[in-house]
């Protein structure tokens, strides 16, 4: 019996909470409508009702004023009679000129000026009407001409006062609305808390149970009506559910913790290997610049010595510029494989400076112009008018780049020309320039055009192949590295032509430092200047001898010290002009050595230069901070030993007078076949077969064989040898043999 009286009372309760609501619902639409109507159009009304009855104030002022004898006053004292506290009300003539005005100061002046000509066009017109236009104006207008005279009857009403009224009405009409709606909503809010109220709070404390992690939380679906109690059968299937699925979670999170940790120590693991091994290459890269470049010094230097002695003539001149050129050639292959560490390392930077691209551009056709007669190509040079000749740039890098297009150019045509081409881009807002290399050889195969590029890869034949294979990987990384783009076309037997693309910045004249032009070689020093004192920090012997045989020869005074700890005694004891200091050395280095004689006395006067193997951008800046004034990477040139003397002490040098250029290699002519075809056929395959195997001793010793039979075509052949370009000489030889 009471589970029936439990159902029916449930059944009333659902019914009477409809019906509220129904009710609510009802009552509240139509209300709210009124409300919301009330609001949008009672404005509009009161402003057409205020209208009404200004127009009829404004035709009652101008009937007494054209009813009234016309005197001074007569105008003003109307005005001030019919004044209304909340109306704006004046007299205008038809010119706009106010003749009555609440503000004196205001008679005589223009109505222009005080309102927009939308309202006072209407107003002027000499016709009553009215202006009501909320958008265009705050105020509300009514105007009348007065019969008989040019005066126009004004009567303005702020809006405000009208929204104000309308205002007053709605909060009266709303409170009663409200009133009606909050006891209607009281009682409806009583019979709705009795019934749902009460369960719904039971069904809340257990879902807060849950909350707090009381996963066994129920309710008694019996206390609930009808739809409450579908509400709580489903709460507690999904209280049930969510304890298995909590229960799995737990489980599950627990493994993968264990995973996520040891996944966490792995990865630490690997970033540490990776960390070590980075830290292993750069080290590498340091020492093998050191240890190559330093002996390399000596080499380079030495011979340099020797190539300036007046009394070194004949094979020994040489053996001299062979040594000095495979010193070179070694040095370029070095560089090579640093530069790519390097760039595989992220550990290049830009050193962007005003440079004259039209300079740069004629010095590498001049260099690279001997190896082509020397192949008998033609090198052209098309140059466009419209290319700025100062820009901003890496010069260093833009150089590499292009003599690594026109060298492998140069290397890889037989016959033919190689052309180098420079323009500017379409868009004169952004400047680019492109450079294009053009050649007459054999082309490249489709397949390897998207090799070319990659380290280590050449395409063509093998014979052909000479060097490292990272010319072209490098420049791309470069050409990359300034913002630009590189690419290639080619056809089999018609040639190539390699192009890049790089954005510029032009600068003017001014802004690119002028380099001297030196007459020739440094023979010593031009009297009149201090007596020099050179100090030399160098743990190399030969280093150190090379440099002071160097600076003796053009004159400075010379001493030297093994390492910083000997180089910072010799300071004390000298005092000299300028240090060269070496980075790395034994018992104290470069860097700290500079930094203890800055600090002593006379320390801040000195000049002191770097003089080290390091590659790295960031050891420059490292060498800077440390107090030292400039760096030269070994190995070094004579001249810049002696323009870094220069920039940092003012020195003053006498130079030996450069030859005037001798016409004769620029018109040499290529190898000659004939004088080739002439040889004997043993010697000719006895020289194809060390060219084939690269025995640089045996094709040194037969390339003397045929100097002895015809001088011209050895010394062809001898200077192709000493650049190491013997792909001529195989390709003369394998039309000959």
């Amino acid at each position: 019996m009471k589970l029936q009286w439990v159902a029916v009372k449930s059944r009333i309760s659902v019914l009477a909470i409809r019906l509220g609501l129904w009710l609510i619902l009802m009552l509240s639409l139509p209300l709210l409508g009124i409300v919301i109507f009330s609001y949008n159009n009672l404005e509009t009304a009161l402003a057409g009702v205020s209208n009404s009855a200004q127009l009829k104030l404004a035709r009652l002022l101008a009937n007494q004023i054209a009813n009234t004898a016309p005197r001074a006053d007569t105008l003003p004292k109307l005005i001030e009679s019919a004044n209304d506290p909340g109306k704006l009300i004046f007299v205008t003539d038809k010119s706009g000129r106010y003749l009555a005005h609440p503000d004196a100061a205001k008679i005589g002046s223009s109505l222009q000026a005080d309102y927009s000509k939308v309202i006072a066009e209407p107003i002027l017109a000499g016709k009553e009407g009215s202006f009501d236009d909320f958008s265009r104006s705050s105020l509300l207008f009514s105007y009348h001409p007065v019969a008989g005279s040019e005066a126009i009857v004004v009567v303005a009403t702020p809006r405000d006062d009208i929204a104000r009224i309308a205002k007053e009405y709605l909060v009266k009409i709303a409170s009663q609305i409200g009133l009606i709606v909050a006891l209607i909503s009281v009682g409806g809010g009583i019979a709705i808390w009795l019934v749902i109220g009460l369960p719904s709070r039971k069904l809340v404390a257990a879902a807060t149970r849950m909350t707090n992690g009381d996963w066994s939380a129920r309710v008694d679906p019996e206390e609930m009506i009808d739809d409450l109690q579908i509400l709580a059968l489903t709460f507690n299937g999904m209280a049930e559910r969510l304890q298995q699925f909590v229960s799995s979670l737990t489980e599950l999170n627990l493994t993968l913790e264990t995973k996520v940790s040891e996944r966490t120590t792995e990865l630490q693991a690997a970033k540490e290997q990776a960390e070590a091994a980075n830290r292993a290459k750069s080290a590498f890269l340091a020492n093998m610049s050191h240890e190559l470049r330093t002996p390399l010094n000596a080499i380079l230097g030495f011979s340099a010595l020797l190539q300036r002695d007046a009394g070194t003539v004949g094979r020994d001149r040489e053996h001299l510029d062979i040594i000095s050129r495979s010193g070179e050639h070694l040095l370029g292959l070095i560089n090579d494989i640093l530069d790519m560490a390097k760039i595989e390392a992220g550990r290049v930077e830009l050193q962007i400076a005003p440079l004259d691209l039209h300079a740069l551009v004629r010095d590498i056709v001049g260099m690279m112009g001997q190896r082509a007669i020397e192949k008998g190509l033609e090198l052209r040079l098309e140059q466009s008018s419209r290319v700025a000749r100062h820009i901003r740039g890496d010069e260093i890098r833009l150089r590499q780049a292009l003599v690594n297009l026109l060298g492998n150019a140069i290397k890889f045509t037989a016959k033919g020309a190689v052309t180098l081409r420079l323009d500017a881009g379409p868009d004169p807002s952004e400047p680019r320039l492109r450079i294009e290399v053009d050649d007459t050889g054999p082309g490249i195969a489709a397949e390897d055009l998207e090799r070319v590029f990659e380290p280590f890869v050449q395409a063509g034949q093998t014979s052909a192949q000479k060097g490292t294979g990272l010319g072209l990987a490098i420049t791309r990384q470069f050409v990359e590295l300034m913002g630009g783009r590189i690419g290639v076309s080619s056809r089999l037997g018609q040639g190539s032509c390699f192009w890049i693309e790089l954005p510029v910045e032009p600068v003017s004249a001014s802004e690119v430092t002028g380099q001297r032009d030196e007459g020739g070689e440094v023979l010593g020093l031009e009297p009149g200047q201090p007596d020099w004192r050179i100090l030399i920090v160098e743990d190399q012997p030969e280093n150190s001898l090379l440099l002071s045989r160097l600076l003796e020869n053009a004159g400075f005074r010379v001493q030297t010290a093994e390492n910083g700890a000997r180089g910072i005694e010799r300071f004390r004891e000298w005092r000299p002009h300028f240090i060269w200091m070496d980075r790395r050395m034994p018992v104290l280095d470069g860097l700290e050595a500079t930094r203890r004689i800055r600090a002593l006395e006379g320390g801040q006067e000195v000049k002191i230069a770097a003089l080290t193997a390091s590659v790295f951008a960031e050891q420059r800046g490292e060498m800077l901070a440390a107090g030292m004034d400039d760096i030269l990477h070994k190995p070094f040139r004579p001249t810049e030993i002696f323009e870094c003397l220069g920039r940092q002490l003012g020195v003053r040098y006498a130079y030996r007078e450069r030859a005037a250029p001798s016409d004769a290699g620029l018109s040499e002519t290529p190898m000659d076949r004939v004088a080739l075809a002439a040889l004997p056929d043993g010697l000719r395959r006895a020289l194809a077969d060390a060219l084939a195997i690269l025995d640089t001793e045996r094709i040194d010793a037969l390339i003397g064989r045929v100097a002895e039979r015809d001088a011209a075509l050895g010394q062809t052949l001898r200077r192709h040898a000493d650049d190491f370009d013997y792909a001529p000489i195989e390709e003369a030889l394998r039309r000959e043999v």
